[in-house]
């Protein structure tokens, strides 16, 4: 049993001073959890080691400053009515030079249009789409699409720019992000799903390539374009049959055009079946079409992509 100490004796004080009462045996464990809880607690409230527990400060809107740094560039100004009007019509007139086939006008136009306006992406997309048809170096056409995707991250027109010019460069890959962005604010624009078809086909996603050009002949089986497509893929991957019933589809769907009928004949020779040669031949013969071997196809796109094998 636990004694009671008493408090030293003092002339002129007999006193005594309470101690606290002794802690039950096993009670100690249990005090040592609650401390390391919390402390546990304080250390998570502190945000953790060697983060000061002051508070951040905020702006007026009750946002932290260091969030509003983290943003890049403050938003511009409101535009006023009569900036926005000189920049519409600034615009016009880039659309008129456009026309005419003057690049490089109407690149002046629009930086004079984005200065009047600037809070308004369609204008930085304009640019960058006129930069491109000035032949400027890309990085300053990826600079005015980069303008205007801050401005509108999921803006259609910049992101298709972005993934043709990616196309060129060798980033396929790349493209296929920017082309399913755009198709959320485009999801029926023919263009951008034929474009993404072929980025999908030339970063080796040959199968989902496949799904958008079925997808494309269900929706516009009067476009010959995703027929051709579809038959020269499945040639290139070995499946001769399927581009063969892709052609027959065309032939049927689209019977004024000879294209179908020219490249069922160069597939039946190199099958080295003449019969069924001879009478595609015939057949894009009374279309006007002119029969040879290994005939170029314009597809009225960029050149179809080789087989990486």
């Amino acid at each position: 049993m636990t004694s009671r100490a008493r408090a030293p004796a003092h002339a002129g004080n007999t006193r005594r001073v309470a101690w606290p009462a002794p802690v039950a045996r096993g009670s100690y464990r249990a005090v040592g959890q609650r401390v390391v809880i919390a402390g546990c607690v304080l250390w998570a409230a502190l945000g953790g080691c060697g983060v000061r527990a002051s508070t951040p400060a905020t702006t007026p809107a009750g946002v932290s400053t260091a969030a509003a740094a983290s943003v890049a560039a403050p938003p511009p100004a409101a535009t006023s009515p009569a900036e926005r009007a000189r920049a519409d019509a600034l615009r016009a007139d880039a659309e008129a030079a456009l026309a005419a086939g003057d690049a490089a006008g109407a690149v002046t136009k629009l930086r004079e249009a984005c200065a009047a306006d600037p809070a308004s992406a369609d204008l930085q997309a304009a640019l960058g789409a006129a930069l491109r048809r000035a032949d400027a170096p890309a990085d300053e056409v990826k600079a005015a699409l980069a303008r205007a995707l801050a401005l509108a991250p999921r803006h259609a027109d910049a992101h298709v720019l972005l993934a043709r010019i990616d196309s060129e460069e060798g980033k396929p890959r790349d493209a296929v992000t920017h082309l399913r962005v755009a198709l959320e604010s485009l999801p029926h624009d023919p263009k951008v799903r034929a474009e993404l078809a072929l980025a999908l086909d030339e970063s080796g996603e040959r199968d989902l390539a496949v799904s958008e050009y079925r997808g494309l002949i269900a929706d516009r089986p009067s476009d010959i374009s995703p027929y051709l497509r579809l038959a020269e893929l499945y040639e290139r991957m070995g499946r001769d049959y399927d581009a063969e019933d892709v052609l027959e589809a065309l032939v049927a769907a689209v019977p004024s055009s000879p294209l179908g009928w020219v490249r069922l004949a160069q597939l039946y020779e190199r099958r080295d079946e003449t019969a069924k040669a001879t009478r595609a031949s015939a057949e894009a013969r009374k279309l006007g079409a002119e029969v040879e071997p290994d005939h170029a196809i314009d597809t009225k796109t960029r050149p179809l992509p080789k087989s990486p094998h």
